[in-house]
């Protein structure tokens, strides 16, 4: 019942994106010959956590035009996802088209005539735990295997709120989620360079309680009961 719930409430990825793919594929040998330059590039997939990169390379792409035309075109608005390890979706919000990501990185561009969102707002719903929950039921719910990655296939099925952006309730609610995931990147950033443990627990405090305040938010689009509350957070710890 609760997986109809979440279906009648929501809107598939295959209805609004605009593309789904993959970063840019660079030989490990030729990444050792890369020069330092203005591109922000990302590695490795570990380096990417919730709500923070924990390691970005600046690079330059020299005079490889396959390389240039396939990077030109990652690095546009968008969120972008690692590998699938576990019960829990992990996305970043490149709201400026900043980065440039390892092909192991899953990027996805919505269509903003049909859903006309931040990227941030996305990345609050993903990293929330009800994607999560509805995509390893939906897809995953019989398989041993321990990682994947989110090709256009999986992420076809991920699921987004239904949202009325003409209505100014249903605005509100998206800006409320927007403003704590802002929040939500300063402090990630600010408990990275935390010099003190006074200053890491302050940090860890701020990110735990924005983290939970964004959840909240993301119930609430979902229309879910404490109940039902209970069921996916019980399901994804």
């Amino acid at each position: 019942m609760l997986l109809l719930k979440l279906q009648q409430q929501s809107m598939k990825v295959s209805e609004v994106k605009e593309a789904v793919f993959r970063g840019l594929y660079i030989p490990d040998a030729e990444k050792k010959k890369l020069q330092q330059g203005p591109i922000k590039f990302i590695n490795k997939v570990p380096d990417v956590k919730r709500y923070y990169i924990s390691c970005c390379k600046r690079i330059s792409l020299g005079n490889k035009r396959k390389w240039l035309r396939k990077a030109g075109a990652i690095m546009v608005p968008r969120v972008f996802l690692k590998v699938l390890r576990g019960k829990r979706l992990v996305a970043y919000p490149d709201a400026e088209g900043e980065y440039l990501t390892t092909e192991k990185l899953v990027n996805l561009v919505l269509d903003s005539s049909k859903y006309p969102a931040s990227y941030y707002f996305i990345c609050g719903i993903i990293n929330s735990p009800v994607p999560s929950f509805h995509i390893q039921r939906v897809i995953f719910g019989n398989t041993t295997e321990t990682s994947r990655v989110l090709d256009a296939v999986y992420l076809d099925h991920l699921i987004l709120p239904r949202m009325n952006f003409s209505d100014r309730e249903d605005q509100e609610r998206h800006d409320q989620v927007v403003t704590k995931v802002k929040a939500m990147l300063k402090a990630r950033r600010a408990l990275a360079n935390a010099q003190t443990d006074r200053d890491k627990a302050l940090y860890e405090d701020k990110c735990a309680v924005l983290d939970r305040q964004i959840d909240r938010l993301v119930y609430d689009l979902y229309g879910l009961t404490e109940e039902e509350i209970a069921i996916v957070e019980g399901a994804s710890a």
